[in-house]
């Protein structure tokens, strides 16, 4: 009896935790509502990837390209559809780690972790492996895309 209440409370714990992180899936605006990204999973990792943008075109009518970016082959790349939050892991209930950002307006990927604060998302960039050496941004949920 002791054995199984012990499988019991190690699958509830078990699949309580593999559901840890659902609550970052979703739209969020990002600073200053410039973009939305849509955060989703694969596997047991979160992803995010630019799915609207307040400017999507650039001043000659031409859609914003992927143009910083170092890779040469991906400068062609649209923003819109671009993954720029890649391979976080959950680290407890309200903090996602070891992923990184990619900065399409300077071409530059960091270091980054997210973390969920009264309903909003701090999402912290960061060099050289150390938090301290970086930037925090706070995004806002979205219920939807705009027209």
């Amino acid at each position: 009896m002791r054995y199984l209440l012990t499988v019991v409370i190690l699958l509830v714990a078990a699949s309580a935790f593999a559901e840890a992180g659902d609550e970052y899936i979703g739209l969020w605006y990002t600073k200053d509502n410039e973009s939305i990204i849509e955060i989703y999973k694969v596997g047991d990792e979160f992803f995010g990837k630019i799915v609207w943008l307040e400017e999507p075109y650039e001043e000659d009518g031409s859609i914003k390209l992927d143009d910083e970016n170092p890779d040469e082959a991906r400068r062609n790349d649209q923003i819109i559809g671009l993954v720029i939050l890649r391979n976080f892991t959950v680290k407890d209930v309200v903090k996602l780690e070891y992923g990184t950002i990619y900065d399409p307006k300077n071409g530059k990927t960091y270091d980054c972790n997210i973390k969920m604060e009264d309903g909003e998302m701090k999402i912290r960039g960061y060099v050289l492996g150390i938090p301290l050496l970086g930037r925090t941004a706070t995004w806002t949920g979205c219920s939807s895309i705009p027209l």
